[in-house]
């Protein structure tokens, strides 16, 4: 059995690691998500107010800041367009689609589903930091 002082210590110490593996697994509730986050044909950068997505033949924003609750998870409307394959005519319109992104932040690792009107949910799988490079239309 501990005596007082150490139990009180001990209680301490095991409510900072608890503490510290919280902060680990789910972002902070209202901090906007930040950095590069990558993964199998899609890349993200985010800023503190809006975010950008790279993906092959396609590029997408969401032009506010993406807030995940205080499990991780976050919803956001934004916008996609995508590319055809050869050179992009400069005069050319390019037609956004609205487009609907959720997901889940737990440590560097991010789920992400997009939908876009009629057309099948896409998964993502993410990590922050990562690096990967698009392939381009061809």
């Amino acid at each position: 059995m501990l005596d007082n002082g150490k139990s009180r210590r001990f209680a301490a110490s095991a409510l900072a690691v608890s503490g510290a593996l919280l902060a680990i697994s789910a972002p902070a509730a209202g901090a906007a998500l930040a950095g590069h986050w990558a993964g199998d044909r899609l890349a993200i950068d985010a800023t503190p107010t809006a975010i950008h997505l790279t993906l092959d033949c396609a590029a997408g924003s969401i032009d506010a800041p993406l807030l995940p609750d205080r499990a991780g998870h976050f919803t956001a409307r934004g916008n996609f367009n995508s590319f055809q394959p050869g050179p992009q005519r400069a005069d050319e319109p390019v037609i956004d689609t609205a487009a609907h992104f959720t997901g889940a932040i737990k440590g560097n690792r991010m789920a992400l589903s997009m939908a876009r009107d009629g057309k099948p949910s896409e998964k993502f799988a993410l990590v922050r930091g990562a690096k990967v490079k698009p392939a381009r239309c061809l």
